[in-house]
């Protein structure tokens, strides 16, 4: 097949590159507000990975593929703290994004798109911008690697196919190593195979499948039997096994062997098929039936070997998705029905050319696929619990009508498609920007949700960040595993490994922490006691582990400690009885525990007093809301302080600093404490006492 450059051109090579820079740095300051790290075990595994990588051993070895991680590694080379490290990752990640956008270029340049520039143009921003690859910027998963690492394979399986052998080689290669990045990349390999299949028969050209599969397996190979035991040497340092969370490939067949795993697997199918039909508002469609029926005069000519490679690379990739998730008991979120993140890897090729060779007649196919498959999915439905929206980027309905249902999901979806091909009608390029734009809104759904989101999960790592702030690296640093009963607490092995990723974290009992350990322990364990000649240093506020350690430490933090400033040692101060730290203030429950430092001068010079200013829940004229503070003084003397709120605004009580030790423990009873959902009808089932604001010291 003949090649001619239509559309980039040396005249115009800087002009469209600068567009695709300037795409990219849009993504990233866009992405500029994610503060670290969300989903757990998923990113910080592979940040984790990363930092063994780059030489800080720990002990979080895992069947999360490493690809990705070797590519974000040079983060933890250069990287003196976790906000550092997170920063640069999400340049690597922008890094990644440039490339898979500007080899989208590439691909339609190589392509036979007819005269016109402006189209093929639009159609490269316009996928560009598709929210999976904008969204995952802000993350730390591997399809940012992947959906780079496909669109460089497709253009290199098109290169080969237009005449030089030696690009087959380095597609190989590329497959191979797609692999390294994620299981499904199997699925891309096993497709790069056939397709050398197809065109050694072609060409009669024994020499292409030779040096496709040689070059496949090489790098799969090498990735299972020499990258992965190096890596595993890294990060066993306490020397407990790896954490194995993939299925056998055994179990993830045996989903199809009983009528209901059937059903249940067709419907998973079709509910995959419904949201990339949706997703991409239709341009899924327009690839496959211009690819295999035609439909001039707006076709898009690709050579059939790289049709057979991007078709089989989204079916092979599509079936894994939905036989992992079918063979998954636990997979009852509404995103498990219609996963997306997997197969939204290897889509971007597919929907470039949809995007060429858009019509209104394909846009009418899509809606009627879109009707079809919601209706298969509905057979096999079953009641589902929330969503995990990073999954299903481009699933806009999530945010305003999740609980409308099937038939509200496919008429909102069908109708963008139908206003799409009514403006086709007229001009393909500005049904192009239309979908653009719909693209742009549902990345901006995303990015809002996630940056409010990661704010939060960011909490659940101050205890880590005390051990960061009070212990140097190097230091012997225990998690003991033994009371993880709940997914919430062990996330939080994952979030304090992913803070003190340099601090080498190891899974460890407590008796064994007692006698080999020289630094603080995080522990569920309620058996521990101040008795055993340890101290409490902190406890976690989100569920979190409690801090212990064997020599006393000192609060380094000072006064005044603000919620709204996350002020430092502030979730040493919050010892028992206490929620999630939120924005400006954090709630209490009924009973609840201060810790408060006595600084020196208060203990020798002078008396002084902390101002405590709070809120209580409920309290109002109709409702009076006692609040009662319990100290011991140094004299074993009980001092106790009763308030009487009858409003919401803010109160505060001054508590003597008389204790003659470093800190000062303050009991707190609210004995009106209530929910939420009890004083009205909220959903929130929490039993709330006060929300404190700030602690202020008055000498």
């Amino acid at each position: 097949m003949g090649y001619t450059n239509n559309l980039i051109g040396r005249k115009n090579s800087f002009f469209y590159i600068m567009i695709i820079f300037l795409l990219t740095f849009a993504v990233f300051y866009v992405s500029g507000s994610i503060m670290g790290p969300m989903i757990q075990a998923d990113e910080s595994s592979h940040l984790l990975n990363a930092a063994a990588i780059a030489g800080h051993y720990n002990d979080f070895a895992s069947n999360y593929h490493a690809g990705y991680s070797l590519l974000i590694s040079p983060a933890f080379f250069f990287a003196n703290s976790p906000e550092q490290a997170w920063f640069f990752v999400k340049i690597i990640n922008g890094g990644l994004y440039f490339i898979g956008a500007l080899f989208l270029l590439f691909l339609a340049n190589r392509l036979d798109t007819g005269k016109s520039r402006v189209i093929p143009i639009a159609s490269v921003v316009v996928v560009a911008i598709y929210p999976m690859w904008v969204v995952m910027v802000g993350y730390s998963f591997s399809q940012i690697g992947f959906f780079a690492a496909y669109v460089v394979l497709a253009y290199l399986v098109l290169r080969a196919v237009q005449g030089n052998t030696l690009f087959w080689l380095f597609s190989g290669l590329m497959a191979g190593f797609i692999y390294w990045l994620h299981p499904t990349g199997l699925a891309v390999a096993i497709a790069l195979c056939l397709s050398a299949l197809y065109e050694s028969v072609a060409k009669k050209k024994l020499l292409i499948l030779l040096v496709s599969l040689t070059s496949v397996l090489a790098m799969i190979l090498s990735y299972k039997y020499l990258f992965v035991p190096w890596l595993y040497e890294r990060m066993t340092i306490s020397g407990a096994n790896p954490s194995l969370h993939y299925p056998s490939i055994t179990n993830i067949l045996k989903s199809l062997f009983t009528l209901n795993e059937a059903i249940d697997f067709m419907s998973r199918v079709a509910g995959h098929v419904f949201y990339l039909t949706i997703g991409t508002v239709g341009l899924i469609w327009a690839y496959f039936i211009n690819m295999f029926y035609g439909n001039k005069p707006a076709v898009v000519t690709v050579p059939n070997t790289l049709v057979i490679f991007l078709s089989l690379s989204l079916l092979g990739v599509l079936a894994l998705s939905v036989l992992l998730f079918t063979s998954t008991p636990e997979a009852t979120r509404l995103d498990h029905w219609m996963y997306g993140r997997y197969v939204e890897g290897v889509i971007a090729p597919l929907i470039l050319i949809g995007a060429l060779s858009l019509t209104p007649r394909t846009q009418g196919v899509s809606i009627a696929v879109a009707i079809v498959a919601s209706l298969v999915l509905m057979v096999g439905i079953t009641e589902y619990t929330h969503t995990a929206r990073m999954n299903v980027s481009a699933f806009w309905q999530d945010f305003y009508i999740r609980d409308a249902g099937l038939v509200l999901w496919c008429l909102s979806g069908i109708s963008l498609i139908l206003v799409s091909m009514m403006i086709s009608r007229f001009s393909r390029l500005a049904s192009l920007v239309f979908i653009g734009c719909i693209f742009t809104w549902m990345s901006s759904l995303q990015i809002n949700w996630h940056e409010s989101a990661s704010k939060n999960a960011t909490n659940r790592s101050d205890l880590a960040r005390v051990v960061r702030q009070h212990y140097p690296s190097g230091i012997c640093v225990g998690f003991d595993h033994s009371g993880i009963n709940t997914y919430n607490r062990h996330v939080h092995w994952f979030d304090y490994g992913f803070v003190l990723y340099d601090y080498g974290l190891q899974r460890i009992s407590a008796s064994d922490w007692m006698s080999q350990c020289d630094g603080p322990l995080f522990s569920y364990d309620d058996s521990l006691d101040q008795s055993m000649g340890i101290h409490r240093i902190g406890k976690s506020t989100t569920d979190g582990p409690t801090l212990w350690a064997k020599e006393s430490l000192p609060f380094i933090g000072t006064y005044p400690f603000i919620v709204q400033a996350r002020s430092l040692d502030l979730n040493r101060v919050l010892d028992e009885g206490w929620y999630q730290m939120e924005a400006e203030h954090v709630w209490s429950k009924a009973n609840a525990v201060l810790k408060l430092p006595v600084p020196e001068r208060c203990r020798t010079i002078s008396s002084c007093e902390a101002v405590v200013s709070f809120s209580a829940f409920g309290a109002s004229a109709d409702r009076e809301v006692s609040v009662k503070f319990k100290l011991i003084d140094a004299n074993s003397q009980t001092i106790a302080f009763d308030l009487q709120i009858t409003d919401a605004g803010l109160h505060s009580v001054d508590i003597p600093l008389t204790e003659s030790n470093s800190f000062q423990l303050v009991d707190i009873e609210i004995p009106q404490a209530l929910s939420p959902s009890t004083l009205s009808n909220s959903k929130d089932n929490r039993v709330l006492g006060i929300a404190l604001k700030e602690i202020q010291i008055r000498e």
